[in-house]
């Protein structure tokens, strides 16, 4: 399954290349390149050399401030190492004083639009002293309460300790979407619906049942689900057919089918459709 990463203050394309090989043992997640922005020509120029020959238009060169973010494609990720001239060490260290240190505020308005599942943010260590330590904690409570709520993972990296011949030293924040969220299960077996309920549930999810595609379209129309748990052979409306409608209401609802009949052919029409995942049925609950 592929993730749509989008970037602001991309460079020459450094997180894009470590986020497209990213990879452990088992993970069937890929994350793909959707649009990234920053005014350097030439870090334009390497970035679509490197991350997106097929696609040059997707690299938009030019100042964030004049940037329609409205206009962007919806991205699951999200990644930004927002300038830096007025954090380092070697310029003024004006934070929010200077002319760049605001500039950290176009991310959030992206997080704010697009909510993506998870984003990255970079920027020098002496970023946690500027304004005697007021930017810092201004940065980190916008990011945290953007879109619908991000937990906050915050660590200073020093190169050093990672094999890297340099006193680089840079801190990173990756934002993880907070569970909250509305949860669909579309199945006509009870059993199966239950045993599910119990384990969202316990992890803090708000959870909704229906007994077939066309009862849980209903529902899909007059609510926000965050993600549908969706069989596939059920009486009434199957889920390749709620699938294929519910892509017609304009809904963000992220659709993962569950179901026994697990061919390659059943598999590939839902992820045309538009499916996030596919798990086998019975679900492993553990």
């Amino acid at each position: 399954m592929k993730l749509k990463l989008g970037e602001l203050y991309c460079g020459p394309g450094g997180l894009a290349l470590g986020a497209k090989h990213a990879s452990f043992p088992g993970c069937k997640y890929v994350i793909d390149h959707c649009w990234a922005n920053d005014i350097d020509s030439d870090s334009c120029a390497t970035y679509r050399h490197n991350i997106c020959p097929h696609d040059p238009e997707s690299i938009i060169c030019g100042d964030v401030r004049e940037l329609d973010i409205s206009s962007l494609k919806s991205i699951d990720c999200f990644a930004y190492g927002f300038p830096c001239n007025d954090f380092s060490v070697v310029g003024d260290r004006k934070g929010f004083n200077g002319s760049y240190g605001p500039l950290y505020y176009y991310g959030v308005i992206v997080i704010n639009k697009f909510k993506p599942l998870f984003f990255v943010a970079e920027n020098v260590s002496w970023l946690s002293s500027a304004n005697s330590g007021d930017a810092f904690k201004t940065i980190l409570s916008h990011l945290e309460t953007a879109g619908d709520g991000y937990n906050l993972t915050v660590h200073l990296y020093k190169s050093e300790h990672y094999g890297v011949p340099q006193t680089r030293h840079r801190i990173i924040i990756v934002g993880i979407a907070k569970k909250e969220g509305l949860i669909l299960i579309v199945d006509d077996e009870k059993n199966i619906r239950s045993a599910m309920r119990d384990i969202l549930e316990f992890e803090e999810y708000e959870v909704d049942e229906a007994q077939n595609g066309a009862q849980g379209l209903s529902m899909i129309e007059n609510d926000n689900y965050d993600v549908v748990l969706c069989d596939i052979k059920m009486p009434q409306m199957d889920g390749l057919e709620m699938l294929s409608k519910a892509g017609n209401l304009g809904k963000k609802t992220q659709f993962i089918m569950v179901s026994a009949f697990n061919d390659p052919d059943t598999i590939n029409k839902a992820t045309e459709l538009g499916a996030f995942d596919f798990i086998p049925k019975p679900p492993d609950l553990n």
